[in-house]
């Protein structure tokens, strides 16, 4: 992560996962530093988080069907979509 996003962009990347971790819904999300906010257009149904410098955490709820593909139960899951630079 340090070789894509520098210190400083591996180390927010790294409490955005911890976040979403920890999250039990994405009322909690919304609540955490990282800005977590709905997107529109291409992105519908995503979720983004700053990182650094310009670059989100952009992720999505997992459907019940991709649940049962990866083996996991019926609480909350997020894909992650991918790390972009908005600015870019």
């Amino acid at each position: 992560m340090r070789k894509a996003y520098g210190a400083e962009g591996a180390r927010k990347l790294q409490q955005r996962l911890q976040a979403l971790r920890a999250a039990e819904s994405m009322d909690d999300l919304f609540q955490m530093p990282g800005r977590c906010h709905p997107l529109r257009g291409g992105y519908a149904d995503c979720y983004a988080m700053d990182l650094h410098q310009g670059w989100r955490l952009v992720f999505r709820l997992m459907t019940s069907e991709e649940k049962a593909e990866q083996g996991l139960g019926e609480e909350d899951a997020a894909l992650i979509v991918e790390i972009v630079d908005y600015h870019g």
